[in-house]
């Protein structure tokens, strides 16, 4: 990957600095693949490069003044994206996201029960796939509230997340007037 940052990194570096919104909508949109992706040959090896490039993001050193100048905090708005589309991947993002900022206790005293309850709540179908290894710290304020939600709606299928729920209503786009 060696040629991989010579030929971006500096590119990706400038143009996080010249715009404050591209690197939140970079980050965001490979956070969303990677919950997104197939499990085909040539999605293995875009998995991997997503991987790459986001843990050398977040974690190098040379992309460390460029983080400490976004107006946001980075790290919220990727916890904030894996918790709102909760896959094996976006869980697996989570955690290196609350091992990374260990030190940073408010961080993770604000993310980690909601980390729990997102991936709790669409957890039981990825511990079927063995996929919910370990979910990090232990008790909190949420995980009751979580236990008692999970007895609405077992039967439903699919894959886990977000679901429309059928209803009484007609389904109609979002700014539609009925």
């Amino acid at each position: 990957m060696q040629g991989a940052n010579l030929l971006w990194d500096q590119l990706l570096i400038t143009l996080a600095t010249e715009s404050n919104i591209f690197l939140a909508i970079f980050l965001e949109s490979i956070v969303i693949e990677l919950a997104n992706i197939s499990s085909e040959a040539l999605s293995e090896r875009l998995t991997v490069g997503l991987h790459y490039w986001l843990t050398r993001i977040l974690a190098s050193s040379s992309w460390r003044n460029t983080l400490a100048l976004q107006s946001f905090s980075v790290s919220d708005r990727i916890m904030e994206t894996c918790c709102l589309s909760p896959a094996a991947s976006s869980q697996k993002i989570a955690e290196m996201m609350l091992e990374l900022q260990e030190g940073d206790e408010e961080f993770v005293a604000r993310w980690r029960p909601l980390y729990r309850a997102a991936f709790t709540a669409s957890g039981e179908a990825m511990a079927e796939n063995g996929s919910l290894d370990r979910v990090p710290g232990d008790g909190d304020a949420l995980s009751g509230l979580v236990e008692e939600d999970l007895s609405v709606g077992r039967d439903v299928q699919g894959p886990p997340g977000w679901r429309m729920h059928v209803g009484p209503w007609k389904p109609l786009p979002i700014g539609v007037v009925p």
